[in-house]
């Protein structure tokens, strides 16, 4: 068993015991895929913020992508910017 596989197990046994309202991610970090397939798992609604951000040459697009698929709420960071 791998790292991600660890931390996606926990973060299931996290969302079975408190079950939150919502999971809030901010990033590309690939360390966000095991919270954002756990919280699917368990229907938690990820609200993901900085979505929209281009990254060249990273696979940060690529992670970032793969959140916003599992994410039902999206805020660029042009939007959090605004809100300030």
């Amino acid at each position: 068993m791998g790292d991600d596989d660890v931390r996606t197990i926990a973060f299931a046994a996290s969302f079975s015991r408190c079950r939150p309202d919502v999971l809030v991610l901010l990033g590309d970090r690939y360390e966000l895929l095991s919270p954002a397939s756990a919280a699917l798992a368990f229907r938690v609604p990820v609200a993901h913020i900085a979505g929209r951000d281009i990254t060249e040459g990273a696979i940060a697009n690529q992670v970032r992508y793969a959140v916003t698929m599992l994410s039902s709420l999206h805020f660029g960071s042009e939007q959090v910017r605004r809100l300030k």
